[in-house]
């Protein structure tokens, strides 16, 4: 409602739009919007032939680095591939003057950072970020992955559809986990709980 604002549940002021939620590190939403993410492209890339687990361990053993998930199959060129996910706000103060200027910039950003943090592991895996905004725009290269793993879907199931579906999955998954990060910056039992409403097996 006009005027609303509260403290979300990590001291910040939450208004009426929800802005601060979509970038919040308290709220549990983050998580499930990386997790519902991470396997849409696990299942994506079983069903295209190519065995993956999720969150590998041993792949960087000098720190607690771990990406989201590796191809236990070949990927491309006799090696296996490694990705990592990412969701960054689009209009967070950090992104909002770049978005303001280009479509998509916060997740090339977001793209090469990733890139930057898994650059040991490049030499033996392909290292694939796959960035993308709370607004759905998505980093170049990581629509590159995207498309290449939807056209080995088609090959698979014999769909031409199959990019359009993985792309649909992805971004039900960004919406599905927004909505969760609106919802759980709300103290439970507040009395601004409704205003946002309160069933979290909705999303």
């Amino acid at each position: 409602p006009p005027g609303y604002a509260r403290a979300c549940v990590c001291g910040a002021e939450v208004d009426q739009y929800g802005v601060h939620a979509l970038s919040c590190a308290k709220v549990n939403g983050r998580s499930k919007r990386h997790s519902a993410a991470n396997e849409v492209i696990k299942r994506g890339l079983v069903a295209a032939g190519i065995s993956a687990i999720r969150e590998p361990v041993g792949l960087c053993e000098d720190d607690n680095r771990r990406p989201d998930g590796f191809t236990i199959d070949m990927w491309s060129r006799g090696k296996s591939m490694v990705w990592d996910f990412t969701c960054v706000h689009s209009i967070a103060k950090k992104h909002v003057k770049h978005s303001a200027q280009e479509v998509g910039k916060a997740a090339e950003q977001a793209y090469k950072e990733k890139l930057a943090k898994y650059d040991d592991l490049a030499k033996e895996f392909w290292v694939i970020p796959v960035a993308v905004e709370t607004h759905g725009a998505v980093a170049i290269r990581s629509l590159g992955f995207i498309r290449e793993l939807g056209a080995r879907l088609a090959a698979e199931n014999g769909d031409a559809r199959s990019t359009s579906f993985l792309l649909q999955q992805l971004s039900v998954a960004v919406q599905r986990g927004n909505s969760a990060c609106v919802r759980g910056t709300v103290l439970e039992g507040s009395r601004y709980a409704d205003c946002w409403g309160s069933d979290f097996s909705a999303v």
